[in-house]
């Protein structure tokens, strides 16, 4: 679930620190799901669409977290 990343994002902007985080797993999860939010909107399987905006949502948040404090 999307929630899930929401500990991460949580620690990275309270702590204001994101210098653990391996940019490279969290900008290839964004590919992936960029990926599969295309499959979805070509054979219009909206509920692929939707679940993989949320999860491109908080890996964005991930990233803007790392740009800021990594």
């Amino acid at each position: 679930y999307p929630a899930s990343t929401l500990p991460q994002i949580i620690k990275i902007f309270i702590e204001k620190n994101a210098e653990s985080i391996a940019i490279s797993s969290w900008l290839t999860m964004i590919l992936f799901a960029l990926a599969w939010m295309v499959y979805g909107t070509v054979h219009k399987q909206w509920p692929i669409v939707i679940s993989n905006f949320l999860w491109i949502v908080s890996y964005v948040a991930v990233v803007g977290g790392y740009m800021l404090y990594g």
